[in-house]
């Protein structure tokens, strides 16, 4: 899909977040990778791709010298497309 031109539908303007959360520095749960977030993106409208994406990491301690909670997010924003059948 990406190799040829192919006409497209914009949706637009999405945007969403995945994090994962660690406990105690070891018990972690969730996931943080920019996948998820660009597929709970895309999965809110029906879309195909992001165009114009911008992403951001962050992370989090609560307590950092017991390191007790913590979680890092990835959060994307842009442009969802769907992709028009010739």
């Amino acid at each position: 899909m990406l190799r040829n031109a192919q006409p497209y539908k914009e949706l637009g303007p999405v945007q969403s977040q995945a994090c994962r959360f660690f406990l105690l520095g070891v018990i972690p749960w969730g996931n943080a990778t920019l996948s998820t977030a660009v597929d709970n993106a895309l999965s809110n409208v029906g879309g195909d791709a992001l165009i114009n994406v911008t992403v951001s990491n962050s992370l989090y301690g609560f307590v950092p010298i017991y390191n007790v909670f913590a979680y890092t997010c990835t959060d994307v924003n842009g442009i969802a497309i769907k992709f028009e059948k010739n």
